[in-house]
């Protein structure tokens, strides 16, 4: 299974810079690297990974439109998960729901202006059952009780600096043309399809891309002055791969722009994608 981060950072326009700086570092422990007048990135150890920028013309994002359904943090101990979920309950953090989704346990909550967000561990990858060559998941309840004893009288201080974006999941109008783009233009391989949606990885993970049409289907591009996902950075598995998805852009005549070792491309509803 491939260790290293697949899904490297993610931009999101807010109106309210402050307000979600602090929510980000003082709720759920985030170290904050760099802070002005109209950005701030923040991450977790020496990861830097969360980029808010402020547009406060930006208008609110549409739920029904392709965009950010979540981002997803892993953090690598469940005794850690189990400490932040004390933390957020302690806070009365606006949590959404749990789940166990059989490869992972998780916390799902939201920040102050809307976006979405899976606090989540990963069960050994001995314990995830493989069906038909597909890592199979669900969602069960979680045994929040079994991790608050965990938790046990641990004090939540930050997140664990090991801390990183372990997938992102979409909102998109059409599972096909998703597929068509993060499968066979850039290379992912399909994990699951489950009711609505798809999940895709690199190097036998669960998923490092998931995309959905619960809400969106049919739904028309994403437009480029909204709050929400500004773009999400991949970071591909060799320069080789790199070479073969710009080829596979070209061929089906899909606009991209190259700087310094990086691509800039969007998929088929118009999200914005930075490939490294």
């Amino acid at each position: 299974m491939r260790e290293e981060t697949i899904i490297e950072e993610i931009e999101l326009k807010v109106h309210d810079l402050e307000k979600l700086t602090e929510f980000y570092e003082k709720t759920l422990g985030f170290k904050v690297f760099e802070k002005t007048k109209d950005r701030a990135t923040l991450g977790a150890g020496k990861n830097p990974f969360l980029k808010l920028v402020r547009d406060e013309k930006a208008k609110e994002d549409d739920p029904k439109g392709p965009g950010l359904y979540h981002v997803a943090y892993l953090i690598p101990e469940r005794k850690d998960l189990a400490i932040i979920l004390k933390h957020l309950l302690k806070v009365e953090a606006p949590i959404e729901g749990f789940a166990n989704h059989i490869a992972t346990e998780s916390v799902y909550l939201q920040d102050p202006e809307g976006n979405h967000i899976e606090i989540y561990c990963d069960k050994p990858a001995s314990e995830w059952i493989n069906s038909d060559g597909k890592i199979l998941m669900d969602t069960l309840p979680l045994d929040i009780e079994s991790l608050l004893i965990l938790a046990d009288q641990e004090k939540f201080e930050r997140i664990n600096d090991n801390t990183k974006i372990g997938h992102i999941h979409l909102r998109v109008s059409n599972l096909s043309k998703a597929e068509l783009f993060y499968s066979e233009i850039l290379g992912l391989n399909i994990t699951l399809r489950w009711y609505g949606a798809i999940f895709l990885s690199f190097g036998g993970y669960h998923h490092h891309i998931g995309a959905n049409i619960w809400h969106s289907s049919g739904a028309k591009p994403k437009e480029e002055n909204t709050k929400g996902l500004s773009y999400f950075k991949i970071k591909l598995p060799s320069k080789e791969h790199l070479e073969k998805v710009i080829q596979n852009l070209e061929n089906l005549q899909i606009k991209y722009t190259k700087k310094d070792n990086e691509i800039y491309t969007r998929d088929f509803d118009n999200i914005k994608v930075v490939l490294c």
